[in-house]
């Protein structure tokens, strides 16, 4: 003799099938998103560090690495294009640009919320000026893309 199927089983077998997909779907969203939601690109600086505005000032040549993270378009939650890591190799001063925007194939802007525009970057002529924030001068160079 067959028993029949109670309906409360078979909800229960239903439910637990759904959330088994739904996990399935989660963790595939989170792959996507961890392993190809960003792209990142390390430009290479020389040029020079100027101590102020003023006329004068004191400069020395420097070197500058600017690490930029560009988010994809499915990152629809965030709330730039991007990040930016700046590292000053012979002051050691770095900083980290939580604004970025990417103006097409022309330039790339970057900076915090309190300082919006702190630094450019061109992909035409590949030159990039830096302001460090008040009082710490700026850089100004050029650029090239390093290899991994």
């Amino acid at each position: 003799m067959q028993k029949t199927p109670h309906p409360f089983v078979d909800f229960a077998r239903s439910l637990r099938n759904f959330a088994g997909g739904m996990l399935a779907l989660l963790i595939g969203f989170y792959a996507v998103v961890f392993f190809f939601g960003v792209t990142k690109t390390v430009w290479e600086c020389e040029g020079t560090h100027y101590d102020s505005a003023e006329l004068g000032a004191e400069k020395r040549p420097d070197k500058l690495s600017i690490a930029f993270e560009r988010y994809r378009w499915f990152l629809f939650w965030a709330d730039s294009e991007g990040n930016a890591r700046t590292e000053s190799h012979e002051l050691g001063l770095f900083d980290y640009h939580d604004t970025v925007d990417f103006n097409g194939d022309v330039t790339i802007h970057f900076g915090t919320s309190s300082r919006p525009n702190a630094g450019m970057l061109s992909l035409l002529s590949r030159r990039v000026s830096v302001s460090y924030g008040p009082g710490l001068g700026w850089f100004e160079g050029e650029c090239r893309i390093r290899e991994n």
